[in-house]
């Protein structure tokens, strides 16, 4: 007897990273009412809870993405393959999702949207819909002095 019902049926679980100042602007979204969420303690890392929990996406503020860039998503992926791992940033009354697309490219996957619209477009994300690919800057071509 399965009670726990089909993977597509599942409610999704979302881990939080440390608050910053975008993941906050989530808290109490009625868009993400249906979804299990967990935030990391402060006792622990993002990683013993990636490990532990295999959520569906990991939630992280912006800011980290910024200053650790893709080696930071390399560490979590190498906890989980499956999980999501999305970014987000906010100002005033905008919030932008962004997640990568692919381990091999530095392209992004954004989503900007009003910030009390946070969650349904994460949720629309989740679900394989709507967001813009933003490609990487080509490396720029080394000149050389003129003299």
């Amino acid at each position: 007897m399965d009670l726990g019902g089909s993977a597509t049926d599942r409610r999704p679980l979302l881990l939080l990273g440390r608050s910053g100042e975008a993941l906050p602007a989530l808290a109490g979204d009625p868009a993400l009412r249906e979804c299990f969420v967990v935030t990391t303690p402060r006792e622990s890392t993002v990683e013993e809870m990636l490990g532990t929990l295999q959520p569906t996406a990991v939630l992280l503020e912006a800011s980290e993405l910024y200053l650790e860039g893709r080696a930071l998503e390399a560490r979590l992926r190498r906890r989980s393959r499956r999980a999501r791992i999305l970014f987000l940033d906010v100002d005033r009354r905008w919030a932008l999702w962004m997640e990568a697309e692919s381990e091999e490219s530095n392209d992004l996957r954004i989503a900007p949207c009003d910030l009390p619209r946070a969650g349904e477009t994460l949720l629309d994300l989740l679900k394989g819909g709507a967001g813009l690919r933003r490609a990487a800057l080509p490396e720029a071509i080394p000149l050389e002095p003129t003299g």
